[in-house]
């Protein structure tokens, strides 16, 4: 078995990969998924099938040491960090596609890019997928996206005054909650 590279031997490598190449190691990451779902035990295979696929998205920081790493800048709380958006298959536990950001990236532009990225690399045969994120992706454009995809969709909200009040303009009777159905 060979060893391990060295860490500054794996960083060097990853540079070489640009936009081209990071999306070729997706897809052939999303034939995996297809695959290695295909060879699973029957009862799991029908367990994931039997079951809405949930795609999570959440942004989460990876802390860094070193003023020098390229791409990194401080987070919220002060941390140097790289925060990788994955978009996770929550059943399988399988990541099916990321985008990568500095401390400070917002992941909303890219956010409905890589949701259709993660649909693609779901199995065929699955229930209409659920798309659950957290709040730094709110916006209308990934909302819009997961219904073009024909998924539905839950999107954490900071809970500020224009929030408050664009709830309030709703009118009774217009919000609908379905459980595993989709209501027009």
């Amino acid at each position: 078995m060979p060893d391990v590279p060295a860490s500054t031997t794996v960083i060097g490598l990853g540079k070489r990969f640009d936009e081209q190449s990071r999306a070729h190691v997706e897809r052939a990451n999303a034939s995996l998924v297809k695959g290695v779902f295909a060879l699973l035990p029957e009862k799991r295979r029908s367990d994931l099938v039997a079951q809405r696929p949930t795609i999570d998205l959440d942004p989460t920081d990876s802390e860094v040491y070193g003023r020098g790493k390229a791409g990194s800048a401080y987070n919220y709380q002060g941390q140097l960090v790289y925060r990788p958006h994955p978009a996770v298959w929550a059943e399988s536990g399988w990541v099916l596609a990321a985008d990568f950001g500095s401390g400070r990236s917002d992941p909303r532009p890219q956010a409905p890019g890589l949701l259709t990225r993660a649909i693609s690399a779901l199995p065929d045969g699955l229930l209409r997928p659920i798309v659950r994120a957290d709040s730094g992706f709110f916006d209308a454009k990934l909302a819009t996206a997961a219904l073009s995809l024909h998924c539905d969709y839950a999107i954490a909200v900071k809970r500020t005054d224009a929030v408050w009040r664009a709830e309030r303009r709703i009118p009774d009777g217009e919000r609908k909650r379905t459980k595993g159905t989709v209501s027009s």
